[in-house]
């Protein structure tokens, strides 16, 4: 059976999450993958990285598998023939093999399984598996804990690619291309609205997260209720305590929650 793929709803959701255009997250898949998050075979896209597998198993098999195992970045040879280079990999260390690979429609790392919220890499290549709704959920989630959302809402392409793809993004113009890609989905009329995604900011509280609770934490961090080291884009327990200290001090009502009143007072908006 074919792996679902994502609607314009699932990009909606995602887009309101990270208070940026549809256009931009679809710019980044279209990078990343052409689009599409699984082969010809209904598996997950990989790009096995060579110089990553001998780093998680310390060179060990650099002399025996130079091909699938080298300190310098390359050799990939064509897309696909990832699996095969992956199987082989597998086979001699499997947690490696996988923390290797570059997966689905946004090729998020394996070794980011934790940053998207998995416990182990095999649930993290799992999840892969299953559908592109697993693959945007992460793409959102590294986004936000690698402070990448104020760069792909205002379209620093240069800056969102170096962050997202590393120092060397312009060895593949990926700025360049993210850019181009963008441009042809500006266009779409996608109205949100329909699936309750909206631009209006809602109350924000305990269990939230996104760039506006981000806001939030460094608005606390500016009246010395938060350090800068707890603005991770998540509203928890300590945000909440920093909120209702903030509500207290203000005359507010003391609730924990970051209503129309309390966001006003707190950033002007």
């Amino acid at each position: 059976m074919p792996k679902r793929r994502l609607s314009n709803e699932d990009f909606c959701r995602a887009a309101d999450r990270l208070d940026c255009s549809v256009a931009a997250i679809k710019a980044v898949a279209t990078v990343e993958s052409r689009g599409n998050g699984f082969d010809t075979k209904d598996r997950p896209k990989i790009l096995f990285e060579r110089h990553k597998f001998a780093k998680f198993t310390n060179g060990r098999y650099n002399a025996t598998h130079p091909h699938i195992s080298n300190w310098k970045a390359g050799g990939y040879g064509r897309s696909s023939a990832q699996y095969d280079r992956f199987s082989e990999a597998f086979m001699l260390d499997p947690k490696a093999a996988m923390m290797s690979s570059s997966w689905g429609k946004f090729q998020v790392m394996g070794f980011n399984y934790a940053v998207c919220g998995y416990r182990t890499v095999d649930e993290f290549v799992e999840a892969m598996k299953q559908d592109e709704g697993n693959h945007l959920d992460c793409f959102v989630e590294y986004v936000i804990v690698n402070r990448l959302d104020d760069e792909l809402r205002k379209r620093k392409w240069a800056d969102f690619a170096k962050g997202y793809n590393g120092s060397d993004y312009k060895k593949n113009d990926y700025d360049k291309q993210m850019a181009a890609a963008y441009k042809k989905f500006k266009g779409e009329k996608i109205d949100c609205r329909q699936y309750g995604g909206t631009k209006k900011w809602k109350v924000l509280r305990l269990n939230d997260s996104g760039s506006r609770v981000r806001l939030v934490q460094e608005g606390l961090v500016t009246e010395l209720l938060m350090s800068p080291k707890e603005v991770d884009g998540h509203f928890g327990p300590r945000t909440e305590m920093a909120v209702k200290a903030f509500q207290c001090m203000n005359g507010l009502k003391v609730d924990g929650a970051v209503g129309r009143n309390t966001r006003k007072k707190l950033l002007g908006l």
